[in-house]
């Protein structure tokens, strides 16, 4: 045989990459939605989806349910929409668009349960049937739309909106200083406010868990779906978006590096010692939602 040092040999290693359905990361970057599939072992490259350019003008929300995206633009001028993709057929379809430009006007957070849409703008919460199409929007308490003006709820127009969660018939809405929180069939019903000391930027919730994530200037947190026990899970969180993956035991969110994961917190004082990771190096992510069918 050879002795040490002898000869040399080169290795080649070949790796082999299966393309099966999975779980999807979308996100949006500028005027493009993105999607990258979600692996035991990693991320397959980001793939661009072919969403017609009308319905990306400033994306600030994603949400996906079903086989659509809804995709919520904060834009206040006439061009702003509130607009669907259809991931299977790729087709896009306008729900809203904003019938003025006015600073009361956009499709800032997002959020869909039961059949409805909803979305936070500068003055309150509003919604709209999942099947409307090509309607428009005029912010304000006689809009059509109208959930709950912020004045009605006792708050200020006019401030940084965080999001909205529907859970259990109470709307949970991130408005200047914390969560205020009231009964979507009567929002005179409020039911206090919680996290009063966090300017929230934008929040997820964890409904199997009943854990509330949320991103302020000082990073990410999660509190009790009540409020309790806020702790601080990253410093590097920008605020921009969160999204949950419950079946995948999962929490994403956006920084200045890319978007990071971390599992999802279950302890009742909500203390982890598990620390996020990488996912990729976007640093210019606007929205990020889970898609949760397999494609």
């Amino acid at each position: 045989g050879y002795q040490q040092g002898e000869k040399a040999y080169a290795m080649d290693t070949t790796i082999q990459v299966l393309d099966y359905a999975a779980r999807s990361l979308v996100f949006a970057r500028g005027k493009q939605i993105y999607h990258q599939r979600i692996y035991d072992y990693g991320y397959e490259e980001a793939r661009a989806y072919s969403v017609g350019a009308s319905a990306i003008t400033a994306p600030s929300a994603l949400c996906c349910t079903d086989d659509w995206l809804y995709i919520f633009n904060a834009d206040r001028t006439t061009a702003g929409t509130l607009s669907g993709y259809d991931i299977v057929n790729g087709k896009t379809e306008t729900l809203a668009q904003n019938a003025q430009a006015t600073e009361q006007q956009g499709f800032d957070h997002g959020y869909i349960a039961n059949g409805l849409v909803y979305w936070t703008a500068a003055d309150g919460v509003y919604q709209l049937d999942i099947n409307t199409r090509n309607t428009a929007f005029t912010a304000g308490a006689s809009s059509a739309q109208n959930l709950a003006m912020a004045a009605q709820l006792g708050l200020t127009a006019g401030k940084q909106s965080g999001g909205v969660i529907i859970y259990n018939g109470v709307v949970l809405f991130a408005y200047d200083k914390g969560v205020v929180r009231f009964d979507k069939n009567n929002p005179t019903s409020l039911k206090g406010t919680i996290l009063s000391e966090f300017t929230i930027r934008s929040m997820a919730l964890d409904r199997v868990s009943q854990k509330l994530y949320f991103a302020d200037d000082e990073g990410l947190f999660v509190a009790t779906r009540n409020g309790e026990y806020p702790v601080q899970l990253d410093a590097t969180a920008n605020g921009k978006s969160i999204a949950v993956d419950a079946d995948d035991n999962k929490l994403f969110f956006t920084t200045d590096e890319g978007v990071k994961e971390m599992p999802l917190v279950h302890s009742p004082n909500n203390e982890t010692q598990q620390k996020a990771s990488l996912v990729n190096s976007f640093g210019d992510i606007t929205a990020l939602t889970v898609d949760a069918s397999l494609r």
